[in-house]
């Protein structure tokens, strides 16, 4: 008896998580209508734009060399000056990128795509973190809060 009591209330309790959950993706899914067609259209663009070719290397120094002016040229195209360059793109400012040979082919293209060696700095900093600092009330209630 106690089984089948508990049984009905997980599975009361299910069913209401479950029926919660759909009428929250529904209404959500109304509400951001427009976000999704227009987030849509965006990669229907973006496959067009995939579709037309590529300039040459070439071309790609024929244009650097015929614009007079940009606001912020870096200088490498690998993992981060790639980063940084479209950042800058982003944020709506005429970008030049140069590498010596092609796009992550040096440090980038020997990396081991492994974890960064910054993981012996965070235990470094895990082994020397003082829990008795952080116990006192005061201190607990600003870490709470986020001061």
């Amino acid at each position: 008896m106690v089984l089948r009591a508990r049984l009905r209330r997980l599975l009361v309790g299910g069913a209401l998580v479950g029926v919660t959950a759909v009428t929250t993706g529904y209404f959500f899914s109304l509400r951001n209508k427009d976000r999704l067609s227009k987030s849509r259209q965006a990669h229907v663009i973006s496959a067009d734009f995939r579709s037309s070719p590529l300039p040459s290397r070439a071309q790609q120094i024929q244009t650097l060399q015929s614009t007079l002016e940009y606001d912020v040229l870096v200088i490498g195209g690998g993992a981060t000056g790639c980063g940084v360059a479209l950042d800058a793109v982003s944020r709506g400012l005429k970008t030049a990128l140069v590498e010596k040979y092609d796009f992550s082919s040096g440090t980038s293209s020997r990396s081991t795509k492994l974890v960064h060696g910054g993981v012996r700095y965070l235990q470094k900093a895990i082994m020397g973190f003082d829990y008795d600092r952080y116990k006192t009330p005061g201190i607990t209630c600003y870490i709470l809060i986020g001061l």
